[in-house]
């Protein structure tokens, strides 16, 4: 499998097939995965803009602001929390807090 090259034509295609609108590259100090861009957050009923850089704009949350990140990351972990526990905070879970409190009873531990 070979490295993904972070080139100016991999940022166009890619924020075309992604529908992502960038409004500031530094093309002059083009520095490929490391690139700063800048544009509209991609949540629709936000205004806010993101900065990031190119690499985090294709492998990690996308092109949203840090708020709507850190709330589309919350989802993630509800849902996922759901799927895994049937709750919301694993800390709802009899069996997480029942594990929890046999790791801190050192006496039960190692019985």
């Amino acid at each position: 499998m070979s490295k993904q090259k972070y080139t100016i034509d991999f940022l166009k295609e890619y924020c075309i097939e992604h529908n992502i609108s960038y409004s500031k590259i530094v093309v002059d100090k083009w520095d490929g995965r490391s690139t700063i861009i800048t544009g509209p957050c991609n949540t629709s009923l936000c205004s806010n803009t993101f900065t990031k850089v190119f690499r985090q704009l294709h492998i990690g949350c996308g092109p949203y602001c840090s708020s709507c990140t850190k709330m589309i990351q919350r989802d993630k972990t509800k849902k996922k929390n759901m799927e895994t526990f049937g709750v919301e905070n694993p800390m709802q879970s009899k069996e997480v807090r029942e594990k929890g409190k046999i790791y801190m009873d050192v006496s039960k531990r190692y019985s």
